[in-house]
């Protein structure tokens, strides 16, 4: 079968019986007809059209003509013969496709089968539909033809649908009835039937309607039927009012009958095909005059036509036409009346709120089409003075705001049909509203949509600009430093926005130049800057300043030069990635980039190219990108400008203007030459880590593409070109990617510049790499290989290789490269299969095959095979089939993790491990199935035999492999091998359809296949079964699938067959997963639920193991992939109301209450309990009563179940059954109810459903809702806990109180019932906790003593002062309690009022999610609190000496534990200082120094470790910070904050060490608080700190430049602005300010400590690459960065020396440098090689250089040539290839 593709199809079939006059044209028309090419005969095809002479014109007509209407309709072809005959005169055309339609439609051969027959009038009727494709004289040829096209189109129609069950089995009569009746559906609707229906009608009418009932028939197909159905009735009879309503009367009886004549699913798709016909072709003013059964006609439609959409919602197709049939149906609306309209008005909205949230894009749209209209329908009588419509949409928002993104698209809707201040009338504070609900993640993109477009809006109606400013923007300000990222996102956004309808609203932020202390406020000014640069807005920041403007600051009178440049490096990305894009905008691309702009550009990329966040990455990427296009750009105006002004016209006007242009062409040279040597050409070096190599070699591919091929040869010298060779050799197959692409796009000359003897030596290095077993090793060998092939050199060198062993093959002629790699590389493969036939333990170590056959797979697919050498296919199949054979049996074993050969086979060989064997295998396997899936996919597989062979193959490797690495991979193979079949012809689309129908009756029994695995959840079976079904073409129906899909259930339902139950459930849950199928499986997920949960009690575990994992699948399918860690407080996007739910699963209603009852006899067990409630708590209130309500007498049933897990599950899917609007009212049923006592389980339950509901309770709080009234008879519940009551209940019902008082504070105020309970919580007495579980009673006490102190905190009508006294007082009291938990519950009480107060200077302990859970209770005492407040008590508690010595108590037992109190203890006390001061060893007197309490808690550091390092490290800072004597830190350096630093420790002790430094930075540079030597170390501790592996280390590192008490000048300026910058900009700025902050000589060590080459740290692992602890680190980049500058300070001349005076020369220079440096080397502490031979190097300089002292001619060429070559002698290792680098850059003598 031909491809269907371009160029790729076959050529058109045209005959030779056209006579043409002109001879021109004859050999033209000779050339289209002999032509074998598409494109060739395109190009006759216009040539013959082209000028035509008028004795020809007829003729040539009739050619396209007849290439129209013959050809196929997607072939080329017959495309550019419309687009001629449009240019043709339309008259003509017209009268030619008229003759030669009738003789088209002529009756052919009379000897055909019935079907034979259709099939040709079907391919006719599909080449006719074309006419109908923006081909106007196609269809007026039609129109003059129409008796014989309607005719002819009618009887194929007629009879296709006779023979439809005739042969149930026949595919091809479905899609000829779709064809046929598509092509009526145009002839009514653009041809004149009027005269030929009626006498066809009756027929018409009787056979669609068979169609539309018939299950065979596709949906598209009965909506093509039920539009037939309706022009058939329409022309039926006269079309007067009262025909017209009997007709609509006739057809909706029909659909009655067919509704009770057949099943449920058919009647409801008859309805929805038989109403869309109707309202698709009957006149609307018609429909709404008249009725029917009584009601208005189109309230009857309406009516029948919602209830056909609710029953139709799991099938996509029916889905899809209901959306688009309720537009019309909505525009019905417009002639309806009011009275009318109310009969379906809410039935209608029900619609629409249950839809505009649908998980398919096209009937959301849709929907909100129909909002629109119903919308425009409510105004028009609003208008008209009946607001009855308007308000009941409004009110039906009022209660659903905060609830889905539907409400506040509906909103937006209507604000843009009525207007935004009648919306404004109706919800006031709709801004307000707007922006609390921002802050629900899941509603804040559409929230923000809303507010934009109201805002516009309201902004073009409001007259007042500052009213439109006060409403909608100025609140957005004080967001902006409360919200998180992704919200803060949104709100910028906003204002963005508002900036663009008004510029004045900028002054609404902190335009200040002094200090920017909110960065969140600062990323918004800066978007405002950028759209102002895109839209061309003038700003005038000088009206913000009351002092004198200087222009001159500023970039574009905008932004200080200055603060712009510190902004670059904020740590903060968005600021970051703003001002680049600040710079990079401009409203045209021609726009001149000045000398700054373009210096700005390198130092970004300097700073930011090792960004590890991804995201920026690829913002940083496209911006880069999008400046390269301006340089282009802009390159090419200067360039064109200059030649224009070099004219003689334009030299009249002077000169000045060529002289800046001249100007503007040096600066974007000398910005090409910076930024590739000194930024880009660094991503290539060795040890780069990923960022910078991916940004670099991004940029490096779009540099080249937009330089001329000149300056790209004058960039790139050999030096380049190697390093580029080198990045071959990385972790990451995208880099290598990018490489292979430089390489093989950049010059030749440039690239291959190897001789034959280096290219051969280089091609087996990768040979031998692909026979490597680490697997970045054959990635970077396949690509090596494809790179050298390309060498002018390859094919001579590979053939030189290649001809000892087949000489015969070189020396064929014609023979290509391509074949002569491939046949070597088949050379390497058999030799390793060799080994591995005799040994495969051997081979699994030393003779891996498994990256030579990937190399062999790149190279073929990278390259067109052009079939040279036929026999290589053939050969290579054996192969892979050799190398199977070999390798499945290490696959397939029962246990492949473990095999290893029997004992005869082994060598002795004890390194070779079961992993080495089994890693040889799957790898290989993985391999083989890729290269075949890729020989068939490039079409080089096309005799049957050989795909035979390879079917086998697969399905052998599926059915019987039990390691899951070897299917996977072979999935991929295999889908590529099943597209191949699907689309080479039928008899080979057959194939996958036959597999499918074997492979079912394996999973059924019917076929025995011993081999299958039955466990390991059916292994290979579901993959198998993915590859088929994923790659099945559309134009079959996805036929197939469904098949399977309906067989597959139909097995997992046979309560007889466990093991096809098992496999069955496995591969539905493999298809239920794949995201290619999501649509297609929506239909079948109810009845998955369905087998999920009848098999959840099967007695089998294999069954019940698969149902679980089916259940968990669909769960997914369903609701979503879980958001959020806790299971109870669940993302809104993994929740449905109970309404959508089940429109969309309607089968689960009537079978998950069955469930439900049959538990309620008893009949049904816990285990099948579980799902049901699981599904019914991922649902929440649609607010339907109707819906649920017979489900609430079963949940609350449930809560009475005797499992706790039962219980919760019941509790959480409360929501879903009781509406919304009667929450109020079951709580208070509900309080009511526990006042009796009932048993614990009921009470237990009950108090979990109420938790759960009074979390979700509205907003809007009735005034008859009276909480303490209500609550006060169950105060019983606490009295008898421990009686009669578990502490658990207990603790349960003060929760829920706590509830009523944090939700309804102000109805709970001063109220006395409180005071009673205040009094019952007094009275409770002490429990025995030996009798309770610890955890259970822990939790209660903890719980008793919240209310308690909540209750007299908040509740009670008492002073501020008082509340705050007594909070303090109970907290110290806690402390002394003999108590534990009592005192961890007052420590974390503490911690919770320290953590976020301005107490806090450094953020040692912020509270985190997870902790944040553990101390809940603490939190919601808390929490409550204003800051003020909580700064009053911090005071009070710190002030209170009494606390003292009991804390120093306290620490002292806690220190010794070994659980997480101590921990808790040490967190708390950076924030006493004076606490800090009284710590002492307990056998030392009272009072002791600072030294000895920080040696005490260094000393319990180092005892406890770990995880203690965090918390005693702040202690330990406090003492040094505080201190004002000198004290000795040599143990802290060396015992603490060194071993800590370092990266085998976890991020949480390096972070405390960071903390540290940060807060003491006097560290680096006071010589009064510590010594030089241990200044020193600490200064390694941070360069090492500042180039982490982890970000967050990094930055808070990084810190450190802002608090350094040294008075350099950026450091000040950054203090001030609050600015902390990224960790690259921080370890610059140390390098270069280091001499003048410690001793010079000490600084200049550290500098070549940092040069000097060190071994990288890294973990080898047996069959892997290394595992580097840290990838981020550069140490390449480092030394050059030392050695520049080292080289500045070394070299630096005295103020009274110079060269220009001869005060001193050159060589006295070096000689001087040089003894400098030798004596560095020699005080250098390593005692490495490096070290001596360095030394050795520099004795020879020193001496060379002496004997050269008097003036010699070209000292420094003579110097230099000398530095190469003894360099070169002095460091031959290539490990030491950085030394080198080293000694040039500091020898290079500045130009």
């Amino acid at each position: 079968m031909s491809d269907r593709t371009g160029s790729n199809m076959a050529p058109a079939q045209i005959p030779q019986h056209f006579q043409l006059k002109s001879k021109k044209l004859c050999d033209i028309m000779k050339n289209l007809v002999c032509s074998t090419s598409v494109v060739d005969q395109q190009r006759y095809l216009k040539n013959l059209t082209t000028n035509i002479p008028a004795e020809d014109y007829d003729s040539v007509l009739n050619i396209v003509c007849y290439i129209f209407l013959y050809l196929d309709s997607k072939h080329p072809i017959k495309k550019t013969a419309v687009r001629i005959l449009l240019t043709m005169e339309s008259k003509h055309v017209v009268n030619a496709l008229t003759v030669q339609l009738i003789c088209y439609i002529s009756p052919g051969s009379m000897n055909l089968s019935i079907l034979e027959k259709l099939n040709e009038e079907n391919a006719i009727i599909v080449n006719l539909t074309t006419c109908f494709n923006n081909f106007p004289p196609g269809v007026e040829a039609l129109s003059c033809t129409i008796d014989f096209i309607y005719k002819f189109a009618y009887n194929t129609f007629i009879k296709a649908a006779g023979y439809l069950d005739k042969e149930p089995e026949e595919n091809t009569v479905p899609m000829i009835i779709y064809n046929t009746s598509r092509f009526l559906v145009c002839l009514f609707n653009q041809c004149d039937l009027s005269s030929k229906v009626p006498e066809t009608a009756l027929k018409l009418l009787y056979f669609c309607s068979n169609i539309i009932n018939n299950d065979r028939v596709n949906f598209n197909t009965k909506l093509n039927c039920g539009i037939l159905l309706s022009l058939a009735a329409l022309h039926s009879s006269e079309n007067n009012e009262r025909n017209m309503i009997e007709t609509i009367s006739h057809l909706l009886q029909m659909n009655e009958r067919a509704q009770n004549t057949s099943g449920t699913i058919r009647s409801y798709t008859t309805r929805v095909c038989v109403f869309s016909g109707i309202l698709n072709t009957f006149p609307h003013e018609i429909i709404c005059a008249d009725t029917l059964s009584d009601v208005p006609a189109p309230v009857y439609i309406f009516r029948t036509f919602l209830e056909s959409a609710t029953k139709s919602t799991g099938h996509p197709a029916e889905i899809l036409e209901i959306s688009r049939t309720f537009i019309s149906l909505s525009k019905l609306l417009s002639s309806m009346h009011i009275s009318a309209i109310l009969m379906v008005y809410n039935s209608t909205l029900e619609y629409i709120w249950t839809h505009l949230d649908h998980y398919l894009d096209t009937v959301r749209h849709d929907t909100s089409l129909v909002l629109k209209n119903v919308a425009k329908a409510a105004v028009r009588h609003e208008s008209q003075g009946n607001s009855e419509l308007i308000d009941r949409m409004i009110s039906h928002l009022t209660t659903m705001f905060d609830k889905s993104n539907a409400n506040y698209k509906a909103l937006t809707i209507i604000s843009t049909e009525t207007t935004s201040n009648y919306i404004l009338s109706k919800f006031p504070n709709l801004p307000g509203i707007l922006l609390n609900s921002m802050k629900n993640v899941t509603l804040t993109q559409q929230v923000s949509n809303s507010y934009e477009i109201m805002m516009e809006q309201n902004f073009k109606e409001q007259s007042s600009k500052e009213l439109w400013t006060r409403l909608w923007v100025r609140n957005l300000v004080p967001l902006f430093q409360t919200t998180d990222d992704t919200l803060h996102f949104y709100l910028k956004k906003v204002f963005t926005k508002a900036f663009q309808l008004d510029n004045s609203v900028l002054k609404l932020l902190s335009y200040d130049r002094i200090k920017y202390d909110n960065p969140r406020e600062l990323s918004v000014l800066l978007s405002c800057f950028v759209l102002a640069r895109k839209l061309n807005i003038t700003l005038h920041p000088e009206n913000d300043y009351d002092e004198e403007f200087d222009d001159d600051m500023y970039w574009n009178g905008m932004i200080e030069f200055d603060l712009l440049e510190l902004l670059m490096v904020d740590q903060n990305p968005d600021i970051r990635i703003a001002t680049l894009t600040l710079v990079v905008e401009s409203q045209k691309s021609t726009q001149f980039f000045t000398e700054w702009d373009l210096k700005f550009l390198i130092r970004f990329l300097h700073y930011n190219v090792t960004t590890q966040l991804p995201n920026l990455r690829q913002q940083m990427l496209a911006l880069y990108k999008k400046a390269f296009t301006r340089y282009k750009d802009g390159m090419y105006v200067i360039e064109r400008n200059i030649r224009s002004l070099m004219s003689s016209e334009g030299r009249a006007r002077g000169f000045s203007e060529i002289a800046d242009l001249n100007t503007h062409r040096e600066n974007y040279k000398e910005f090409v030459v910076d930024i590739f040597v000194e930024e880009l050409t660094k991503g290539l070096y060795n040890d780069v880590n990923y960022s910078r190599r991916c940004i670099c070699l991004e940029l490096l591919i779009n540099l080249k593409d937009i330089l001329q091929p000149d300056i790209i040869e004058m960039l790139w010298n050999r030096k380049h070109v190697e390093l580029l060779y080198q990045s071959l050799v990385d972790s990451f197959e995208s880099n290598i990617m990018m490489a292979t692409r430089l390489l093989l796009e950049l010059p030749q000359s440039v690239v291959h510049y190897h001789t034959k003897v280096e290219l051969k030596d280089m091609l087996r290095n990768s040979i031998v790499l692909a026979a490597s077993l680490k697997p970045t090793s054959t990635v970077t060998a396949a690509y090596q290989i494809q790179v050298l092939m390309e060498s002018p050199h390859a094919h001579e060198v590979i053939g030189d290789i290649l001809r000892p062993f087949d000489e015969r093959l070189v020396n064929m002629e014609g023979i290509n490269t391509l074949t002569l790699l491939v046949n070597y590389l088949f050379k390497e493969i058999q030799m390793g299969l060799g080994v591995a036939a005799d040994n495969i333990t051997i081979a699994s170590k030393y003779a891996p095959i498994h990256g030579l056959i990937f190399a062999l797979r790149h190279i073929i697919t990278k390259h067109s095979y052009d079939q040279k050498n036929p026999e290589i296919v053939p050969r290579l199949i054996d192969l892979c089939l050799t190398i199977s054979d070999i390798v499945l049996p290490i696959v397939n074993n029962s246990s492949p993790e473990g095999y290893m050969p029997n004992d005869d086979e082994l060598v002795a060989d004890e390194t070779v491990t079961s992993q080495m064997i089994l890693i040889y295998a799957w790898r290989s396997t993985k391999e083989v199935s890729l290269l075949l899936g890729e020989l068939c996919i490039d079409s080089l597989i096309e005799i049957p035999e050989y795909l035979s062979q390879v079917s086998d193959y697969f399905i052998n490797l599926f059915m019987e492999t039990k390691h899951r690495g070897a299917y996977e991979q072979a999935f991929v193979g295999f889908n590529k091998f099943c597209r191949k079949l699907w689309n080479a012809g039928e008899m080979f689309m057959q194939w996958p359809v036959q597999w499918m129908k074997i492979n079912l009756d394996v999973v059924k029994g019917s076929t025995d296949y011993a081999n299958i695995c039955p466990t390991r959840r059916s292994a290979g079976l579901p993959f198998m079964f993915q590859a088929i079904l994923t790659t099945e073409p559309p134009e079959r129906s996805n036929e197939t699938f469904h098949h399977s899909m309906n067989t597959l259930i139909e097995i997992a339902n046979d309560f007889n067959n466990d093991m096809g139950a098992t496999h069955s459930m496995n591969i539905l849950r493999a298809l239920f997963k794949h995201n290619q199928l999501g649509e297609l499986v929506t239909p079948y997920v109810g009845r998955g639920v369905q087998i999920a949960i009848n098999r959840f009690r099967h007695l089998s575990w294999n069954v019940r193991n698969s149902a679980t994992l089916l259940f968990s699948a669909l769960m997914t399918r369903i609701f979503g992939v879980q958001r959020t860690k806790d299971s109870e407080e669940l993302s809104i996007k993994n929740r449905l109301s109970a309404r959508v739910f089940f429109l969309r699963y309607p089968e689960l209603y009537g079978f998950i209450l069955g469930k439900l009852k049959e538990y309620m006899t008893e009949r049904f067990d816990n285990a099948s309990l579980y799902p049901l409630l699981f599904i019914l708590s991922r649902l929440y209130s649609s607010g339907e009563k109707k819906d649920m309500q017979q489900y609430l007498l079963f949940v609350e049933e449930c809560l009475k179940n005797k499992m706790m897990k039962m219980r919760e599950l019941a509790a959480q899917a409360s929501i879903a059954v009781i509406p919304l609007e009667e929450y109020f009212e079951y709580v208070k049923k509900s309080l009511i109810e526990i006042r009796e006592r009932i048993p614990n389980n009921a009470l237990h339950g009950k108090l979990l459903q109420l938790n759960v509901l009074v979390k979700n309770l509205p907003i809007n709080i009735p005034t008859e809702f009276d909480v303490p009234a209500l609550i006060t008879g169950s105060f019983w519940i606490i009295e008898e806990s421990g009686i009669t009551i578990p502490h658990l209940t207990a603790t349960l019902y003060m929760e829920l109180i706590l509830q009523f008082l944090t939700k309804f504070k102000s109805k709970c105020f001063g109220r006395r019932e409180f005071n009673d309970l205040m009094l019952v919580l007094i009275k409770i007495p002490e429990v025995d906790k030996e009798k309770y579980n610890v955890s259970i009673h822990k939790t209660f006490v903890l719980t008793k003593i919240t209310l308690f102190i909540h209750i007299f905190a908040y509740i009670l009508d008492i002073a501020t002062s008082e509340r705050e006294k007594f909070i303090k007082n109970i907290l110290l009291s806690a402390l002394h309690d003999p108590h534990e938990d009592l005192q961890i519950y007052a420590i974390n009480c503490i911690h919770f009022l320290f953590a976020n107060s301005l107490f806090k200077k450094f953020n040692y302990f912020p509270i985190n999610d997870e902790e944040d859970r553990e101390v809940y209770r603490e939190s919601t005492l808390i929490q409550p609190m204003n800051e003020v407040m909580k700064m009053r008590i911090a005071s009070m508690i710190t002030t209170d000496l009494g606390c003292y010595n009991l804390f120093t108590d306290i620490f002292y037992i806690m220190i010794n534990r070994s659980d997480k109190y101590s921990y808790k203890v040490c967190q708390i006390l950076p924030y006493f200082p004076c606490i800090i001061n009284k710590l002492r060893p307990k056998t030392v007197p009272v009072s002791v120094s600072r030294q000895t309490i920080m040696d005490f808690m260094i000393c319990e550091c180092i005892r406890k470790g770990g995880d203690m390092v965090c918390v005693i490290l702040p202690i330990i800072s406090t003492l040094a910070f505080e201190s004002k004597q000198k004290m000795s830190y040599t143990t802290l350096i060396n015992d603490i904050l060194k071993p800590f630093s370092k990266m085998e420790t976890s991020v949480d002790q390096r972070l405390a060490v960071c903390n540290f430094l940060v807060q003491n930075s006097k560290f680096l540079h006071d010589i009064e608080v510590l010594c030089v030597n241990n200044i020193v170390q600490v200064w390694y501790i941070v360069i090492s700190l500042l180039q982490d592996q982890e970000e967050i280390v990094r930055e808070r590192m990084s810190k450190i430049t802002n608090y350094i008490q040294w008075p350099i000048s950026p450091f000040i300026r950054r203090f001030i602005l609050g600015v902390y910058v990224i960790p690259e900009k921080s370890l610059e700025e140390l390098m270069l300010y280091m001499p003048g902050m410690i001793p010079f000589e000490e600084a200049m060590h550290i500098y070549l400590h940092l040069i000097l080459p060190k071994p990288k740290t890294y973990m080898e692992a047996e069959l892997f690459d290394k595992g580097e602890l840290n990838t981020y680190e550069e140490n390449e980049v480092i030394a050059m960065r030392a050695t520049k500058f080292l080289k500045k300070y070394m070299w630096a001349l005295e103020d009274d020396l110079s060269y220009d005076d001869k005060s001193i020369f050159i060589e006295e220079h070096i000689l001087l440098v040089s003894t400098k440096l030798f004596n560095l080397f020699y005080l250098q502490q390593s005692n490495s090689e490096v070290q001596v031979i360095s030394m050795l190097l520099l004795k020879a300089i020193i001496n060379f250089v002496e004997v050269r002292l008097v003036y010699e001619q070209d000292f420094e060429t003579e110097f230099q040539k000398y530095l190469r070559e003894q360099s070169a002698k002095s460091f031959p290792n290539e490990n030491h290839k950085g030394v080198i680098t080293f000694f040039k850059a500091f020898y290079a003598f500045e130009s």
